[in-house]
């Protein structure tokens, strides 16, 4: 049952971090509505560069031959207060409007909806809770995972949900020629590692462990992780230290204040200020000057590594992963 089925309002919100459950709990508004009242009484918006004048033309008059039409908005137009009042006073009675937005609760017009909405929260999936998501989605797949292979999938996947439910459906149709049991094998030869899983290469770093990102990198490679990709996250590592080192040498040491000065992501921030506190100025200058003049040596030839040949590339990572400051 949707929750517009037990007479709660006509305004909702899907907010979270989770996208992996907030496209499952669309995808099924969406069945559920069609069914009902058919798929021509769905319309669906972009909030950028949507118009308040533009929605209301969909949201203010009755279903044309329905009972119910439901209008669903990827996103979240930055509505004032004022408009949003307008639009609550002209939204039809059989018109349900859905917003859809992961970022809506951080910005002062999506608090004003959070308040005004019927509101779903899809938080990420943690712990225990991911791992029993991974055993029952198996199951219903008529599948099992060796306990190695179920650890070695967690290491390379970390917590993004939507991964896991994708390799999941791989490694299952895999696993059906040989016992529907998955293996370690299955894991090392088709799933490739996370993107954020790459950042425990950095994290290494700056908890002061250069020796740990080295065998974290080469643990990364071996299960399929590309070269460059891992290059990108220790520059963007670099730069980011550079910003949070600049800050705590001017004196600020706030989190938040931090984050808004440099434009470093709050939680990047988290991880780094303790790092930046403790670093010799000159030692990471040296190596800033390093890492700047290997990115130069690759973009400019200087050093033939490609994506089907990165030896080279490998070679600078191990250099600059052994040379960091700690």
């Amino acid at each position: 049952m949707l929750c517009y089925d037990v007479g709660m309002g006509s305004m909702f919100l899907f907010t979270g971090e989770n996208r992996y459950q907030m496209s499952e709990e669309r995808n099924r508004w969406i069945a559920e509505f069609s069914r009902k009242h058919g798929s021509e009484n769905i319309i669906r918006l972009v909030a950028t560069g949507l118009t308040l004048r533009s929605l209301l033309d969909e949201v203010s008059v009755a279903p044309f031959l329905a009972e119910k039409r439901l209008v669903i908005v990827d996103g979240y137009p930055s509505f004032s207060p004022e408009q949003l009042d307008v639009l609550e006073q002209n939204l039809h009675p059989q018109v349900l409007l859905l917003f859809i937005d992961t970022r809506s609760d951080r910005r002062v017009g999506g608090k004003e909806l959070l308040r005004r909405s019927t509101v779903k929260e899809f938080p990420l999936l943690k712990g225990k809770a991911l791992e029993q998501f991974v055993h029952a989605t198996l199951a219903v797949r008529g599948c099992t995972i060796a306990p190695n292979a179920f650890r070695l999938l967690f290491d390379l996947l970390g917590e993004e949900q939507e991964l896991f439910a994708l390799e999941l459906q791989k490694l299952s149709l895999a696993a059906s020629v040989h016992g529907n049991t998955i293996t370690v094998q299955d894991v090392e030869c088709l799933v490739i590692p996370a993107e954020g899983v790459l950042w425990r290469v950095t994290d290494a770093l700056a908890s002061g462990k250069p020796e740990a990102s080295l065998l974290m990198l080469h643990h990364l490679l071996r299960r399929g992780a590309e070269a460059y990709a891992l290059w990108n996250v220790v520059l963007g590592f670099v730069k980011n230290t550079c910003a949070v080192l600049a800050a705590v040498q001017s004196g600020e040491r706030n989190q938040r204040a931090v984050a808004e000065a440099t434009g470093v992501h709050p939680f990047v921030v988290r991880s780094l200020l303790p790092y930046a506190e403790r670093l010799d100025l000159d030692r990471f200058r040296r190596f800033h000057s390093r890492a700047l003049a290997a990115d130069t040596a690759l973009k400019t030839g200087a050093h033939r590594a490609t994506t089907e040949a990165p030896e080279e590339l490998v070679g600078l990572l191990q250099e600059l992963l052994l040379t960091a400051p700690s």
